[in-house]
């Protein structure tokens, strides 16, 4: 078979270049990329969004025991005073001069009373650091409260703040403490103390009492004006952590073996005051 000519060969080539061109041209004007619409990158998007939450601050107290009873009796005549503490505890002062205390028997001088086992119970059920005082209204004295002759030594109605890692009472949401509460620092509290709830004899509402400031678990004398127990109007040590947020606010009263019996129930009634710096 004779071989094509070099003219044929170059006409062949001439036309299958030709169709590879228009096919080219073809798929570029489908695909718009001529005319002007050539497509110089990809399309972008964008789509924002937002969460928000506010933890409002909750500054709250709450006295899980409302009440403290002594209910009602007399002092035995053979005694000079009875004295009741809101922790069950007696003491007898005999007219001989001896004296006696006891944990829930033992109460010779201090006939039919009732023995009570629970002071008042504050604790920190909000969400922010507190501090703590307390105002008195009602029978605030001993003298209005009970009346009667007191020993020199006596405060007669007297209050002492004990936190509950220590008191160890129940009622607290979450559970009792597992630490010690109002931990402060520095000189929050007078020179004797460093820390801890207390009936402060520095920046107190009402002045400096005898025995204040002493720390947690000191009977200081009730008074109508009140004082803080924890912090003051500028810190705020009682956290709001469920392990260290509560204390026990007990009641001691000492009955005058000349004290007036009328029949008449005293009371007095004290408000509990947090601030906080929210």
């Amino acid at each position: 078979m004779k071989a094509p000519s070099d003219g044929l060969l170059l006409v062949l080539f001439l036309v299958a270049l030709g169709v590879t061109v228009t096919s080219t041209l073809v798929t570029l004007h489908n695909g718009g990329y001529l005319g002007g619409n050539f497509l110089t990158g990809a399309a972008v998007t964008t789509a924002g969004g937002e969460a928000n939450l506010t933890v409002n601050a909750v500054t709250s107290i709450t006295n899980q025991n409302f009440t403290i009873n002594f209910g009602s009796g007399y002092v035995n005549a053979s005694c000079n005073f009875c004295s009741m503490d809101s922790n069950k505890t007696f003491i007898n002062y005999f007219g001989n001069g001896s004296n006696t205390s006891s944990l829930e028997d033992g109460r010779t001088c201090c006939v039919s009373f009732t023995e009570v086992s629970s002071g008042f119970l504050l604790e920190n059920t909000g969400n922010t650091n507190l501090s703590v005082g307390y105002r008195c209204t009602g029978n605030c004295t001993h003298s209005l409260y009970i009346g009667g002759n007191l020993a020199p030594s006596m405060g007669g109605l007297e209050i002492k703040v004990t936190s509950n890692f220590a008191r160890r009472q129940y009622g607290e949401t979450g559970g009792t403490d597992s630490a010690e509460s109002c931990l402060g620092g520095g000189t929050l509290y007078g020179p004797q103390n460093t820390n801890g709830w207390n009936i402060t004899n520095t920046s107190a509402n009402g002045g400096a009492l005898n025995g204040a400031g002493l720390g947690d678990g000191v009977y200081v004398v009730l008074g109508s004006v009140g004082h803080w127990l924890c912090g003051n109007s500028s810190v705020y040590p009682l956290a709001a952590d469920n392990s260290r947020d509560a204390a026990v606010i007990d009641i001691n009263v000492t009955i005058p073996v000349d004290a007036l019996g009328t029949g008449v129930r005293t009371s007095f009634n004290i408000t509990f005051n947090a601030t906080s710096s929210a």
